[in-house]
């Protein structure tokens, strides 16, 4: 579907806005000004989310020649209704305006890396840099938009209306193709209509890359049907007795969670073994991550046996083959490895100390419970009894590497900065405190496409007190408007207060 734009407008906009010579100020916020305006954008939402793409289309116009500045965010929100609409041309065009409003005087924008950091699917690494640059980010393990299907999941998601658009978005091979047009490494620019190579790898290499997925779409290797495109909520029927059905969406998340939780737990045991072996750190330690690692690969293993889990594939890094020069293993306990390994050198290569980044930990655990909550979300929301059991029944898997995480924080301080104190707040040691809920309503990490970082919730994150000289008062104390108690990191109770902790979020989770 072809929708009507302004072309003629945007394409002098965006010269305007790469040249610097835009007389449009940038909105200071995601809100767009005057108020009709915002009213056109609002409109605009909920016409997109009832399926009616072209009106949605003319409410946006409508606010692109009310607006008083160049509100970004609302020129994303424009852009989805074309995604969604499959006008990828005009979609690339909007996503430029956008790209060329954020960074004002410089000419950079690349369709392929900027779709790539809007989708943020599995692998992509995004580094935000802080010193003056622009863009601002790095990005690593882009993905090559070589799965339809996962698009097709991902794009259908800003619909805003996940009953009807599962229904009722599809893409045909030609679909697969006009978007790999305007948004592969190959794209035409929508700019001046040219084509251009946005990475080094070799032309010839990738048109026959893109032509394989497009032949397999055809004559439905790829998981579509011959000429029908595929429909994105296509179901898969586990064997169990119950016959229990699972949507492609939470297939997807279960390969997601299962992936995460992988490296985290392969993080561990390729430290630990580095670390065991060079004596860096106690060996308390390092017995520590061994056995947490097989507590938790003993469960997630049962991930896959959940009616989902045995429909999911296992995701492998873009880059696997170049750092281990060999095809990729179906052995569990070999995939766990291998996947750790690729997390150790890219969480700890941030700041270029591989062998001793103890940063890795936390990062790649915070990663595996921001995925596992994604998970319980969608689980919880398609009744997957199975798989919320797997979570949270009989101190399950959720309680596992929520105290891994926990008592990480506790090993590296002590071991870092062992003067250092601890606060830990009342509220989280009470089970029945509200405040102590992690509501999974809000938990969109994998829907909200502007959640640019992974956050752990905050009841894991201790409340570190830095005093070299030893000077802190330690017992029951109210510390920054919270009734608490202050121990010193040495403490021998911390572990358990911290055990307590971890159980209490566990318990705590509401949907």
């Amino acid at each position: 579907m072809v929708l009507d734009l302004p072309v003629a407008e945007i394409k002098s906009l965006i010269n305007q806005l790469e040249s610097d010579t835009c007389a449009v100020p940038p909105s200071k916020s995601l809100h767009v000004t005057p108020r009709a305006a915002a009213d056109a954008r609002s409109e605009g939402i909920d016409l997109k989310r009832a399926g009616d793409l072209p009106a949605a289309n003319q409410k946006f116009t409508e606010m692109f020649h009310l607006q008083d500045s160049i509100c970004s965010d609302a020129l994303w929100s424009w852009a989805k209704v074309l995604l969604l609409a499959k006008d990828f041309e005009h979609a690339q065009l909007l996503m430029h305006l956008e790209f060329a409003n954020n960074n004002r005087g410089i000419v950079r924008f690349n369709p392929f890396e900027w779709m790539n950091l809007h989708l943020n699917l599995p692998e992509l690494d995004v580094n935000y840099l802080f010193d003056g640059s622009k863009p601002g980010y790095e990005l690593y393990n882009v993905s090559y938009f070589d799965d339809p299907r996962q698009l097709v999941d991902r794009i259908l998601e800003y619909g805003g209306n996940d009953d009807y658009w599962r229904r009722n978005y599809t893409w045909t091979a030609e679909d697969y193709a006009e978007f790999i047009r305007h948004f592969s490494p190959l794209a035409i620019l929508a700019l001046d209509d040219k084509p251009y190579l946005w990475t080094t790898s070799p032309e010839e290499e990738i048109r026959e890359f893109y032509e394989k997925i497009y032949a397999g779409m055809i004559d439905g290797s790829e998981g579509s049907h011959q000429n029908e495109g595929f429909e994105a909520d296509e179901l898969a029927t586990s064997d169990s007795r119950d016959s229990v059905v699972a949507s492609s969406r939470l297939v997807g998340q279960i390969e997601k969670c299962f992936y995460y939780n992988a490296r985290c737990i392969g993080n561990c045991v390729f430290m630990g073994l580095i670390n065991d072996q060079d004596h860096w750190y106690p060996e308390q330690f390092c017995d520590f991550l061994f056995s947490s690692a097989g507590m938790l690969s003993e469960d997630l293993a049962k991930l896959l046996e959940t009616a989902g889990g045995q429909k999911a594939r296992w995701i492998y890094p873009d880059d696997f083959w170049q750092m281990f020069q060999q095809e990729p293993s179906k052995d569990y306990n070999q995939y766990i490895v291998d996947v750790g390994k690729s997390a150790f050198f890219k969480e700890a290569g941030r700041i270029g100390a591989y062998d001793r980044y103890p940063g890795a930990y936390l990062r790649t655990t915070e990663m595996a419970i921001n995925r596992c909550l994604t998970l319980l979300k969608v689980a919880m929301e398609e009744n997957a009894e199975d798989v919320i059991s797997l979570l949270l029944d009989d101190m399950g898997y959720m309680l596992g590497i929520a105290s891994h995480y926990t008592l990480i924080q506790v090993f590296l301080r002590r071991m870092h900065r062992p003067d250092d104190f601890v606060f830990i707040p009342n509220k989280y040691l009470d089970p029945d405190d509200n405040a102590n809920r992690t509501t999974l309503r809000f938990y969109d990490q994998d829907i909200n496409e502007a959640a640019k970082m992974v956050y752990v919730p905050e009841q894991l994150r201790a409340m570190w007190i830095q005093d070299d000289m030893g000077t802190i008062a330690t017992g029951p104390v109210e510390y920054m408007g919270m009734r608490g108690t202050i121990l010193r990191v040495a403490d021998q109770r911390v572990p358990k207060y911290f055990d307590t902790i971890a159980k209490n979020f566990v318990k705590g989770i509401a949907y």
